[in-house]
């Protein structure tokens, strides 16, 4: 079996665990595996999906709204276009400091291969 256990995807989202086991219960958001001795193991398809919701929730999306974004788009599509958003408005507007944190949220909430694909190379 692959996978984290939660306590290692809490550190990476910078989520609680109690909110992890939550968003899990509450909405369906993640689907782990479970080990033989019943400890959850997410994938980083489930990581992707906290990143998601937390990029979203940051730009005012409600909660339930930004879950059901995050599910639905495997892609990250709308997190993705948010982020070019900004990094293209930065870089148009000649501001380095603005596109270096736009590059760095980018990388943070996509990780560094999805941020190159959705992010960088459009």
């Amino acid at each position: 079996m692959r996978g984290i256990r939660i306590g290692e995807l809490a550190r990476r989202t910078g989520l609680s665990v109690d909110v992890l086991r939550a968003w899990e219960r509450r909405f369906g958001l993640f689907q782990p595996q479970r080990t033989s001795s019943g400890y959850r193991l997410y994938s980083e398809r489930d990581e992707r999906s906290a990143h998601d919701v937390i990029a979203l929730k940051a730009q005012g999306v409600p909660l339930a709204k930004a879950v059901a974004l995050a599910r639905d788009a495997p892609i990250h599509t709308h997190t993705a276009q948010v982020l070019i958003a900004r990094v293209d408005d930065a870089v148009r507007g000649l501001d380095p400091e603005t596109a270096r944190r736009a590059v760095a949220a980018a990388t943070q909430t996509l990780g560094v291969e999805a941020a190159m694909v959705a992010v960088y190379l459009p």
